[in-house]
């Protein structure tokens, strides 16, 4: 048997990514172009959920593509609950 020397680095020329050699095994070098952001689903996290797949199939398609619904459904939930909390101490000025 020949002892070959292996390339560290190679590029798949079909698909254009590349691989890194480690402990003779070649591991694609993928990396996530943003981090992801993480929470728990709330109330408005679903809300947006359900409206996007029903009215805008497309956007919500788009999105579970990029992986970036989990920070759009974040993005809305805290909007949401800003607006909630700004509207609770208006309604509390008032009652005062």
């Amino acid at each position: 048997m020949e002892n070959k020397e292996l390339k560290q680095t190679i590029i798949d020329e079909r698909t254009e990514i590349e691989y890194n050699l480690v402990n003779s095994y070649y591991i694609s070098n993928i990396v996530l172009s943003k981090p992801i952001r993480t929470g728990n689903v709330g109330k408005y996290e679903r809300m947006r959920a359900r409206y996007l797949k029903e009215h805008k199939k497309v956007e919500y398609s788009i999105m579970l593509i990029e992986n970036e619904l989990k920070s759009h459904f974040l993005d809305i939930d805290d909007i949401c609950r800003e607006r909630v909390d700004l509207l609770v101490k208006k309604l509390q000025k008032k009652r005062m």
